[in-house]
């Protein structure tokens, strides 16, 4: 609700990305969006999250002292929006798992793994 509707929200994450750089040094953030279509007529006042990586810096760090590993896994988003969220990982030397890197996007397909 404090973020008004749907694509509402979509326009806020820029915003919300800047912060979380600036707030963690260092930390990465990539995403895709693209603008609204509406009657053949492009919108860009609204935009649409196609997809985002981010990687924590301290992830990044923390991953030299992990095993040369990685695996990833996926779960599926539900609601208005679908998508997969993809969590990279790997095992710390005490047999922890370790978080890497995060990514949102429209399925496990070739395309969104590059």
């Amino acid at each position: 609700m404090e973020f008004g509707n749907w694509e509402d929200s979509y326009n806020y994450l820029p915003i919300w990305f800047q912060a979380l750089q600036q707030s963690l040094p260092g930390t990465i953030v990539q995403y895709v969006t693209r603008s609204v279509v509406v009657d053949a007529l492009e919108d860009n006042s609204y935009h649409i999250l196609e997809r985002v990586f981010w990687a924590f810096k301290p992830c990044t760090y923390r991953f030299s002292y992990c095993k040369p590993i990685v695996q990833v896994d996926g779960t599926f988003l539900t609601g208005k929006y679908h998508a997969t969220l993809l969590t990279a990982i790997s095992q710390d030397g005490n047999r922890n798992i370790f978080p890497l890197a995060f990514a949102i996007v429209e399925g496990e397909t070739k395309e969104a793994m590059i």
